[in-house]
């Protein structure tokens, strides 16, 4: 039997309208590259080749936070197998591998996902192929909105055909993977520059008029009253409140740091609250559901605690804010898909209702 295994079974899949548009929204490629080596290819032979390069492509489904399905296509070297077929033969040929696998992954941190794959896999060596299972263990990890770094071991168990049996073959790669759904992250919210308060306006009083000098001496005229100054509007109180929500581009990819533009939005903050010394606030970090329950707290903790120590800097007094971490306790969208993770990923600034004195 003789059949080829190529590139275009991948793109074709794509290009024929086999995945939506909808299921693009968690459809994921990629590449990686590695090292196979095959067991129980060499019988007899000792200096049999059964070690090569490795490399292969990719083209997943997420359906969920949990759940998956990727096809692969894998090329795993060129290989010897020695076999007996009335007399002692030597093959060398091109070993690959097409494989359909269910994905269960598991997340260990916000970034940081580990998977199991088990299924089947076609593989062809020249001329001889069969179907055998396989299994995979790997970790994905984020580096980006569109990109994730892929490690991963694969085993394709017990290949037999009319002149070989029992060879298995064992692969390491290391790849990238690219999601076509998730998007850039759009500009933070700005907050509104508070309007300065207006200066009192104080009535001048009106001039007095000099005396006219007559020719001849008169008697000295009385003095004329003067005009007091009307006093200034007597203030009005005036009672504020505001409330902010910040999305996760305040901080460094995977980190509770600052980034320079996380700064430049919580500048408007800083300044309302430098303006009205009266008001406090409070600062609550959230998470996404991935990672450990404990990861998360910590991690909403220390956001929040950023946001407190940028604003203590800028002079404001630690006593008038109040930091809180929730972890993933309390999302404002589902934890299933990118998008959901990537809104409950947040930090929120509640000002509570002040009053202060403003001037009519």
């Amino acid at each position: 039997m003789n059949k080829s295994i190529s590139i275009p079974l991948i793109t074709g899949l794509m290009c024929s309208g086999f995945i939506s548009s909808h299921a693009l929204a968690e459809t994921y490629i990629g590449g990686q590259v590695g090292y196979a080596d095959v067991n129980d290819a060499c019988t007899w032979y000792e200096d049999c080749e059964d070690e090569s390069i490795a490399g292969g492509l990719f083209l997943g489904y997420q359906a969920n936070e949990q759940l998956g399905i990727e096809l692969g296509l894998d090329w795993l070297g060129e290989h010897e197998i020695t076999y007996v077929d009335g007399t002692a033969q030597i093959s060398k040929e091109h070993l690959a591998a097409v494989t359909l696998m269910p994905k269960f992954s598991a997340p260990l941190t916000e970034k940081l996902d580990a998977f199991f794959k088990i299924g089947a896999a076609y593989m062809q060596f020249g001329d001889e192929d069969d179907i055998v299972p396989t299994i995979a263990l790997g970790a994905d990890y984020q580096l980006s909105d569109k990109w994730d770094l892929r490690l991963a071991y694969q085993r394709y168990h017990g290949m037999t055909d009319n002149i070989f049996d029992g060879v298995d073959t064992n692969a390491v790669f290391a790849g990238l993977r690219f999601n076509f759904g998730k998007t850039e992250e759009e500009p933070m919210p700005v907050m509104a520059e508070p309007e300065p308060m207006p200066e009192p306006v104080v009535a001048e009083p009106e001039p007095m008029p000099e005396p006219v000098a007559e020719p001849e001496p008169m008697p000295e005229p009385e003095p004329m009253p003067v005009a007091k100054p009307e006093p200034a509007p007597a203030p009005e109180w005036v009672t504020k409140q505001q409330a902010k929500m910040y999305d996760e581009s305040l901080f460094k990819v995977g980190s509770a740091e600052l980034s320079a533009e996380g700064k430049k939005a919580l500048e408007p903050l800083r300044d309302t609250l430098y303006l009205y010394p009266v008001s406090k606030a409070t600062i609550i970090g959230h998470t996404d559901s991935r990672g450990s329950e404990a990861f998360n707290q910590r991690l909403s903790e220390q956001r929040a605690q950023a946001v407190a120590d940028y604003l203590t800097e800028g002079g404001i007094d630690a006593s008038r804010l109040t930091v809180k971490g929730m972890g993933e306790s309390q999302p404002i969208a589902t934890n299933e898909t990118a998008e959901g993770r990537s809104m409950n990923r947040r930090v929120e600034v509640e000002i509570p209702e002040f009053s202060y004195k403003e001037p009519k």
